[in-house]
């Protein structure tokens, strides 16, 4: 038996299968565009947000820059340069010179404008503003519109300022070593702050007590000291009023250092000797007493005392152009006036005050007593003895652009009723706002 095959005509119609495969070839085919336009959006919207991310993070760099820049000196337009370069190190493209506004302490650059402006927190307090601008690429949106789209950021840093009315020690430079104590010091500073724009140092078998001591940089405690009172380490810096004041740089200006212009007093051993207020060569005690009358000393050369020697004033204020050096039992009692007691040129709450750089040596026995502020912005400050400012009632107030301390010194902070002028200090407020 044999089989039979069929070769009849096949049928060409066509299946639901190939129908549903040619409907999902036309549907991806009508929507890839649609596919690849969403996806370039999603690629636009992923660098815009990179380039947001970037943009705010070098307004707030910047701004930081430019508040630090602040804190360490007060200039505006040097702080409002440091967050100009800084916003350009941090990829924000600029074009041309940049332009300096005095009036409104603005830097303005191409896509980046600094300002120092006042604090949120308060309005006394400094800022530095800044705002930058990033162009963004448009891949999708070049498809609709021929337009530009530019990210924007602006950041503050504020600079939080408070005053201090106790202040009796201040190391004013910014550099080197601020405030040290070593050996057998014994310091009382009771209900006073101990300042220094750098360190602070206590070695030996010191003992030390003060409100607070507050250092921009760290404070150092030996195994064997003892520091009585709240540290504050890497904190604000102390903002030093006098460098600013019109007396102090009107007296200041009025010494010339090595001049012959006038007379030098000398006292021997034995003698005594009283001087009325004016311009002085120089002061050389080989002992005996020299006494001061009330008012405004310039001595354009240097202060030397030893052999016993003694001087002596009430409501005066010495300025000189070189060092004082306090040796071989030789001592001070010298007062400043206030505000309301000062007379012939003297300067309210200032006993001593110099514009040298050389060493300053100010103290003695146990007779010292100093009342008022002493005041050596340039020069290292070493205050020995067992000087005093006659009880916690009094005044005595050191600033200097290092102090040190050896002996048993006190100190006291009641120098506000002399008219002494208010400190304060500065800290960088890391909280920032960005928007």
């Amino acid at each position: 038996m044999t089989a039979r095959f069929s070769t009849g005509p096949k049928n060409t119609l066509p299946t639901r299968r190939d129908g549903r495969k040619a409907s999902v070839t036309m549907m991806i085919a009508m929507v890839m565009p649609a596919i690849l336009l969403a996806l370039v959006f999603v690629s636009d919207v992923a660098v815009w947000s990179v380039l947001k991310i970037k943009t705010y993070r070098a307004a707030i760099v910047a701004a930081e820059a430019g508040a630090r820049s602040y804190n360490l000196s007060p200039d505006k337009r040097m702080a409002a340069t440091v967050a100009t370069t800084l916003a350009k190190a941090n990829g924000i493209s600029t074009n041309g010179a940049s332009s300096w506004n005095a009036s409104t302490n603005t830097m303005t650059t191409a896509n980046i404008v600094a300002a120092v402006v006042n604090g949120a927190i308060a309005s006394s307090n400094p800022a530095l503003r800044v705002t930058v601008s990033s162009p963004a690429a448009n891949a999708f949106a070049a498809f609709f519109t021929t337009s530009s789209y530019t990210v924007t950021a602006t950041a503050t840093a504020e600079l939080i300022v408070f005053a201090i009315s106790n202040g009796c020690v201040v190391a004013t430079s910014k550099t080197g070593s601020g405030i040290s104590l070593g050996g057998t010091v014994n310091l009382d500073a009771s209900g006073c702050m101990v300042l220094s724009n750098t360190t602070q140092d206590y070695s030996g078998s010191v003992i030390a007590t003060a409100a607070t001591f507050l250092a921009y940089g760290a404070i150092t405690v030996g195994s064997n000291a003892s520091v009585t009172g709240a540290l504050l380490q890497n904190a604000g810096l102390t903002v030093d009023p006098y460098a600013v004041d019109g007396g102090i740089i009107s007296t200041f200006a009025s010494i010339s250092p090595g001049s012959t212009r006038a007379q030098g007093v000398q006292v021997q051993n034995g003698q005594s000797k009283t001087i009325d207020p004016g311009i002085y060569r120089d002061f050389r005690l080989t002992g005996g007493t020299l006494y001061l009358n009330p008012g405004l000393y310039i001595v354009d050369g240097d202060i030397v005392m030893h052999g016993g020697a003694a001087m002596i004033g009430t409501g005066v204020t010495i300025a000189f152009g070189g060092a004082l050096s306090s040796a071989g039992g030789a001592y001070q009692q010298l007062s400043a006036g206030s505000t309301a007691t000062v007379v012939n040129g003297a300067l309210p709450a200032v006993v001593l005050m110099g514009n040298s750089t050389s060493s300053q040596n100010v103290g003695g026995n146990t007779n010292t007593r100093l009342t008022g502020v002493v005041y050596f912005p340039n020069a290292p400050l070493s205050f020995s003895g067992t000087s005093t400012a006659n009880g916690s009632s009094g005044c005595l107030q050191l600033i200097a652009a290092s102090v040190t301390l050896t002996g048993t010194p006190e100190l006291a902070p009641s120098c506000a009723s002399l008219g002494a002028l208010s400190l304060s200090n500065t800290f960088y407020n890391a909280a920032r706002s960005v928007h």
